[in-house]
């Protein structure tokens, strides 16, 4: 997967700074977790931390990797039954972390579990969990996620996905890898406005992921310059979901532009509205297996 960084930038001025190591006087971060502050930078040098789990109360943390990329190693292991790192604060960053391996009562074990409001994830790999990134409702929430790497999350129910976007204000995911999800989707989110951009969304050669992208609520959505794979093996036709939950809502709409999308499913459907807003499928390349460009209410241009 995308190749750790080895330089360890400035911290931000006016921070205090908490280092977390094996040479360090904090060896986890979980110990991190208890002392910290409100907008306290969290550097954690790379190595593997087996089991390590934590719950994070404070607002304004940055947290990131330095000298490489730590691997949070769950082991199955999460904390309060939710994820490997769980937060109740706002104005969170987390960036250059591996989150692996957790599991809960609940099948919805998470790398990260986000019960605030405003989230940002850069560099970050999550895979094997029963969810990547699983985050709650916060209506007037922003999330960021880029350059990022989701592969086989999920617990195999359909109820758990590489990444799940709760009711927020505004979601935006680009520049990022999301794939083979197991049995659940690539990317799913309730945010009243997405942004999906320059991702690859794929079902590698035997992935059985659902949909690449639902989005159950509808809203306002904007899918562009994206590599769409469906798989052969996926336990769904469709590869872009729009408003499956919300059927029948009038405001909004779905804006596809620009995306490549390669077909191994027989009898698949490219964008699949279910609203009565209008989506707008333009310049488009799709390829493989035949597919159906668009059900539902819209047009579709220059495909």
């Amino acid at each position: 997967e995308r190749a750790p960084s080895t330089d360890a930038p400035l911290p931000p001025p006016g921070r205090r700074v908490l280092k977390v190591g094996p040479g360090q006087q904090l060896r986890r971060p979980s110990d991190a977790a208890r002392v910290a502050q409100d907008n306290d930078l969290i550097e954690i040098e790379a190595g593997r931390y087996v089991g390590d789990v934590a719950l994070w109360t404070q607002n304004g943390l940055l947290l990131r990797g330095v000298n490489g990329r730590p691997h949070l190693d769950s082991q199955g292991h999460v904390a309060q039954e939710q994820g490997i790192w769980v937060f109740r604060g706002n104005d969170i960053a987390v960036e250059n972390i591996e989150f692996s391996g957790a599991r809960s009562r609940t099948r919805n074990g998470s790398g990260i579990r986000f019960l605030g409001r405003n989230l940002t994830v850069r560099d970050s790999y999550f895979h094997d969990n029963e969810d990547g990134v699983l985050t709650w409702n916060s209506p007037d929430g922003d999330i960021l996620i880029e350059r990022s790497v989701f592969a086989r999350n999920g617990a195999g129910d359909g109820q758990s996905h590489n990444i799940y976007i709760g009711r927020i204000r505004t979601f935006t995911l680009r520049f990022s890898h999301s794939h083979d999800s197991v049995s659940g989707h690539e990317v799913k989110s309730r945010a009243r406005i997405n942004r999906i951009e320059y991702n690859r969304l794929t079902d590698e050669d035997d992935g059985n992921s659902s949909y690449l992208i639902d989005l159950p609520e509808g809203g306002y959505a904007y899918v562009l310059g994206n590599v769409l794979e469906k798989g052969a093996k996926a336990e769904n036709p469709n590869a872009i979901a729009f408003a499956s939950e919300q059927r029948g809502v009038q405001d909004g709409g779905v804006w596809v532009i620009n995306n490549t999308f390669y077909n191994r499913y027989l009898d698949s459907t490219f964008v699949i509205n279910r609203s009565k807003a209008e989506a707008l499928v333009v310049n488009n390349v799709l390829a493989g297996a035949p597919a159906a460009v668009l059900s539902g209410p819209g047009a579709e241009h220059n495909n």
